[in-house]
This record gives C-alpha cells, structure tokens and sequence, in this order.
C-alpha cells in the first residue's frame, strides 16, 4: 500500500559534503535545517556574496566594525574578502577590495569574471532610529578572476548614486545598474554607458527597489524610496527591444523590500517599508502575474518583514530569512518563514542558529542557501532543505529504515494528480503548477 502525503523537500539527490561533529541536529523531511559554519574572520554587514566555479563561495567586504552611542549609530566597512572551503570546512583569505565597501553589488559575467561594483564605504543611524543609512557612494568597478584569485581594476561607473542600487546580468551578455545613478556594463568594450529612463508618467527614482529578471529575459524594477515617498510603481526593460514601460502598479508602495521570482514565472513581492502608514506593516504580499501583466494580492505571513531576504529554493518553495519583524524596528530574531506554491500558504521554517538582520544570501547551484553576516555578526550558515530526506533510498540519509523516498509531482505521478486541485481563489495547487516540490511517499 501506498500513502502519498504532501510535504515540500527539494527533488534530487542528497548532498554530501564534510559537516563538522555535532553541527547539524535530526531534521523533519521537507523543513530542511540550518547548518553553522565556522565563524568568518570580522563581523559582516551587507557582504556581496558569489558562488565560485570550484563551489566554494566568496565573501566581499561588508560593514565590519559598529559602533553605537545612546542611538547614533555608524558601522564602518571592511576591504577584506574570504572563501570558505568547503572540502575542509574552514574559510582562507581572498584578495582586498581597493577600498572599504559594504552592501555592494555583484554579477558574473559571460567572460567568467565577477563583476564588483557599487555600494557604501559605512552606514550611519540618526538619533531614535535602528533604520541605518547610507553615506556616502563608491563609483569604482572591480572584478574578482577566479582563475587568479584576483582582483582587478575596472572602469568607475558615473558617481552621484551608487547606493541602494541593484545589478542585474542581460541575456546579450551586458549587466544593467539601476539606482539613482543607472548605466549598462558592456564587457567587451569595458565600459560604462549611463542613460535616463524617459518614460511618461515615472516617478521611480531607483533606490530601495528591487530588480528581478523574468522568465523572458526582462528585468522588473519595484518600489523604492525617493523624497519620504515610497512608490507602488513599476518599470519594465526590455533587453530585447531596448526599451523601458511602465509596468502595473503594486497594490502597497513598498521600499526595502524583498522580491522572489516563483517557478511559475510570476514574482512575489514581500513587506519592507509601506507607503500607507496604516497598514501597519499587515503582513500582505503582493504577486505579479506576468502573463496578466498586473499585481494581485499575495497570502499573508506570520510576521511582517523589515529588509528582509526572499530566495526562491530549487523545489519552487520561497523562504525568508534575515530582517527584522513586526511594527517595531531593532526586533531582530532567527525566525525563517517557507512558502508553498501548491498551498499558497506561509509558514515556519527552521530558526537560524543566529539573528541574521543585514545580512546578505544566495542559492547555491546544489540548492542549498548560504547565509553570511549581519549587524556586528561574523556568522555564517547553511540551509539543506534536504536535511533529514532520503531522496534515493540509499543509506546515510536517516531515513533508510523508514522507506520513505521523494518524487517529484511533476514527473505525472499518480501522488501529485492525488496532492492537486484548487485553492479557493481560482488558483490551481499542486496538480498543474510548477515548482510544487515533491510528494512523499511511504512505501509498506
């Protein structure tokens, strides 16, 4: 007899990889579990982060030494950079940056180097408020060579903005800046060319937004903050056709928020700072559907997220990580919250080992998230979402005597046909949407 029951773990084989002794507890398939790693050698705030070709991952700058007076606040950055080395599970020093940089961005570009650039030299807080700003912009581009271990100068990107802005990677092989200051990277020329977004209507200034590339190839900018106002409006590129649009607007003005592209190619929008001051942070989400070309509400969370970071697992779940929760700021916290796709509903992940506010993430090409940093925090972590599965019925896995294996829904199992259906809304779960994880069956 077999009994499919409907739980998200990420499809594939385990991972293995050296763990220290003691560092990871017996988890419950499909909440996965998080894994401290050795501590970095400073404390980290906003690192720029990057998967390596060899796997292991880069650690760039970051706000390193924070100091505090009653609520004055300024955390200076850091030049130091770090690998961690995962065969022997300890971190080795990288190159310096050229100069103390933290919240930075970075890209890889086709030619295989990593593109560095943006950012802040230190982050200072007014008086009564935990909510640090940036002071000051770094203009210089530099680009990590794997093959050296190297970094490198590059051309500077035009100054006046470079703060809060976002880099994303275009299908032609150029990389798109967008701040206050916005240019395109073409990397066989080697240089900068900055334009201005002429579009009726704009009024997106390009700092605190987000930048998530679609499914198409097409980067949608959301939100963002520009004198006190935080905008609902959205701006289409289309690397295509070269050419900008307004896209729909969100149903909440939001900045310093976090956007999370689903599999099925709509993207989620998720708190940060709201427009309407009566919202009180409600815990709303907003989703865009790109086939509609329009925002609709999202399912509510269980805390509402300040700076939060959103990755979107292998297995179609989202999870939020880092950030400060709820209506008070400084109410920093190790809580994650996971989102199902089949369900449309939240709910709690696993606790970091360690509060993670300012922190930076990434997904690893195995699917695992990789968490560095945070406010006066030299700690990283590990996220398997595989922990405690046994996802080939092999041995190892903690799971070889129960029978249980993972398959995926979408490979026409009779499981994920019995796991579908619809939500209420006019959505459909788990039968026909993509990214619905995988169905675990237990096998008597």
């Amino acid at each position: 007899m077999v009994r499919a029951v409907r739980v998200a773990a990420l499809i594939g084989a385990v991972l293995a990889w050296a763990v220290a002794p003691n560092a990871v507890l017996a988890a419950e398939c499909g909440k996965g579990e998080w894994i401290r790693l050795p501590d970095m050698s400073v404390p980290r705030s906003y690192p720029g982060l990057a998967a390596l070709p060899d796997g292991n991952v880069l650690v760039l700058g970051g706000g390193s030494a924070f100091w505090q007076d009653k609520y004055d606040g300024t955390w200076d950055a850091t030049a130091s950079t770090e690998v961690f080395d995962f065969k022997n599970w300890t971190w080795l020093p990288g190159p310096d940056l050229n100069q103390p940089t933290g919240d930075m961005d970075t890209v890889w570009l086709n030619d295989g180097r990593l593109l560095i650039t943006g950012g802040v030299p230190m982050f200072r807080t007014s008086l009564g408020s935990c909510d640090p700003k940036p002071f000051a912009d770094v203009s210089d581009t530099l680009f990590y060579i794997p093959v050296a271990s190297s970094i490198v100068f590059g051309p500077s990107i035009p100054k006046g903005g470079t703060a809060m802005a976002t880099l994303s990677a275009l299908p032609d092989g150029r990389a798109l800046f967008f701040g206050l200051v916005k240019a395109f990277f073409d990397p066989v020329e080697n240089s900068w060319t900055p334009f201005d977004v002429n579009v009726p209507g704009l009024t997106l200034v390009g700092e605190g937004h987000t930048a998530t590339t679609l499914q198409d190839g097409r980067i949608l900018i959301a939100g963002g903050r520009g004198d006190g106002v935080f905008w609902n409006e959205t701006l289409i590129y289309n690397p295509k056709s070269n050419s900008w649009k307004l896209g729909p607007k969100m149903i909440l003005g939001r900045e310093l928020h976090a956007a999370a592209l689903l599999a099925n190619g709509d993207v989620m929008m998720i708190h940060g700072n709201y427009a309407d001051a009566n919202v009180k942070r409600s815990y709303v989400t907003d989703i865009y559907e790109v086939a509609k070309n329009r925002f609709v509400a999202g399912p509510a969370t269980k805390y509402g997220w300040y700076k939060p970071i959103a990755v979107t697992l292998k297995d179609g779940r989202v999870m939020i990580v880092g950030g400060e929760i709820d209506e008070f700021w400084c109410n920093e916290h190790p809580y994650t919250e996971i989102y199902d796709p089949c369900t449309r509903k939240w709910t709690d992940g696993p606790h970091e080992n360690v509060t993670h506010f300012e922190a930076s993430a990434i997904v690893l090409p195995d699917g695992r998230v990789f968490l560095a940093g945070g406010k006066d925090n030299p700690v990283a972590e590990i996220y398997d979402p595989n922990a405690g599965c046994n996802t080939d019925g092999g041995e190892g896995t903690g799971l070889e005597d129960s029978g249980q294996v993972c398959i995926a829904p979408d490979e026409g199992s009779d499981a994920a046909g019995d796991a579908g259906g619809d939500s209420g809304d006019g959505r459909e779960t788990a039968k026909n949407a993509p990214g619905c994880g995988c169905v675990l069956m237990t096998v008597e």
